[in-house]
């Protein structure tokens, strides 16, 4: 690591050095390393080739340094050029139609999550829980008590 914490993949990113990228990757770097300010490789590259090599080996595009930066920000603010620009839209536009296409919406996944984590502190206040009648008639008063509010 360098004095601002960036390994040699950061740098090989940077520079647009897919090769370099290939070869560390092969030899073990660490693709999720970040650099003292919370960059990825990613959030430092500016080149197409770059991009693809780093997202197509698990990078995700929208993840964000300590400023809640994502790469493609980055790259607008640095003025890389218009195809790795194009191509950071593209990606992350991509990764947010395929949240949105989920099985569940938003709300319902909201609620789940609501439900287990009652379920879960009930379960820690209830003494009538160790049995397994007390678990799954708990379970029922706590979500009804959910459903009706």
């Amino acid at each position: 690591r360098d004095n601002r914490g960036r390994t040699g993949l950061h740098v090989a990113a940077a520079r647009g050095n897919v090769d370099i990228c290939r070869l560390l990757h092969k030899f073990g770097a660490d693709l999720l390393a970040t650099d003292y300010q919370g960059n990825t490789a990613l959030h430092l590259c500016g080149h197409v080739d770059t991009i693809q090599f780093l997202v197509t080996n698990g990078l995700k595009i929208d993840i964000c340094n300590h400023h809640g930066a994502t790469p493609l920000a980055l790259a607008k603010r640095r003025g890389v050029n218009k195809d790795a620009i194009k191509l950071l839209e593209s990606l992350e536009e991509q990764e947010v139609k395929g949240f949105n296409r989920g099985t569940h919406s938003k709300l319902e996944i909201m609620q789940t999550a609501e439900s287990e984590g009652a379920m879960e502190n009930h379960s820690l206040l209830n003494p009538n829980l160790q049995n397994p009648e007390g678990v799954l008639s708990s379970f029922r008063s706590t979500w009804q008590d959910r459903k009706s509010t």
